[in-house]
């Protein structure tokens, strides 16, 4: 059977159908709830450059849904979690799908400037003389000057 079998299988045995397709928990323990709802698997990079040889770099994106805090409460609404690795440290940043669609597309951008476009789309100068990288129409505005 393969892994989008299995999961296809763990998710049709979970409570109420209630399982995400992204999900690869297996949810047929029995017990308390765990903290974490519902999870993917990670997108893993690891960083290469100029850093210490002997401590490993590298960064994982997965989605995570957490249990309610309090029982009663609804679930907390899915999420993307960027965990930044160092060695056996490691920060998680939470994202909302909006956010990290903004920090893929500056990436992006950014990536088109190594690459050697300078003015990737998006490129705005800001009112006071710095250039910035805009990927929101909000962002846009607040970056236009001001009379």
């Amino acid at each position: 059977m393969s892994f989008m079998e299995k999961a296809a299988k763990r998710r049709s045995r979970a409570t109420g159908g209630a399982c995400p397709a992204w999900c690869v928990f297996d949810h047929d323990g029995i017990g308390p709830p765990a903290i974490v709802l519902h999870e993917s698997l990670p997108a893993v990079t690891e960083i290469s450059g100029p850093r210490d040889a002997d401590v490993p770099e590298w960064i994982d994106v997965r989605t995570t849904q957490y249990s309610p805090e309090e029982s009663g409460e609804p679930p907390r609404p899915p999420a993307v979690e960027l965990s930044c690795h160092q060695g056996s440290r490691y920060r998680v940043t939470t994202l909302t799908a909006d956010e990290a669609r903004r920090l893929a597309a500056s990436l992006s951008a950014a990536a088109a400037q190594v690459d050697g476009d300078p003015h990737p789309p998006g490129y705005l100068r800001h009112d006071h003389g710095k250039r910035v990288i805009s990927t929101t129409a909000v962002a846009r505005a607040s970056a236009r000057p001001r009379n």
